[in-house]
């Protein structure tokens, strides 16, 4: 099925929150015995127009069920970063992969990450180039149109 979250700890959270109170913790058990994987997408924009997904892939791993029974579902984005290495990846590692590959923007991974100071270096560091490049443009303009204006 398909539920609109951001990330893989958020879609357990909500899978078991559409159940009333009283049943959560059966619902827990029932999840923890079924679920396979968890695959979270979001879209960025793209330089240049477009955009470009980037995904969260959680899969079984032994510690995950009893995580969810217990309803440690914080524990998952542990179990997803140890778990590179069998097709695992957290939805900031992908955001990090577009930024890397210059797919976007530092402002818009910024926009999109969980984990934003893990970002804020790269955003600052964009943000005060584009603010150098305007004032730039705007010395340049200055400057033609002081050149170019009439003498009095």
């Amino acid at each position: 099925g398909t539920l609109h979250t951001n990330n893989a700890p958020k879609t357990v959270d909500r899978i078991i929150d559409a159940f009333p109170a009283d049943e959560q913790a059966q619902i827990r058990t029932m999840l923890a015995e079924c679920l396979q994987a968890i695959v979270s997408q979001l879209l960025c924009r793209k330089k240049g127009g477009g955009r470009v997904a980037v995904h969260e892939i959680l899969l079984w791993a032994d510690g995950l069920p009893n995580t969810i029974r217990e309803g440690q579902i914080a524990n998952i984005r542990t179990i997803i970063d140890a778990g590179g290495d069998r097709g695992m990846c957290s939805m900031d590692s992908s955001i990090d992969k577009q930024l890397q590959a210059d797919k976007i923007t530092a402002e818009e991974a910024y926009m999109k990450a969980s984990d934003k100071s893990r970002f804020r270096a790269a955003f600052d560091a964009e943000k005060a180039a584009e603010e150098a490049r305007i004032a730039a443009e705007e010395a340049a303009a200055a400057a033609a149109a002081a050149g170019t204006a009439p003498q009095a």
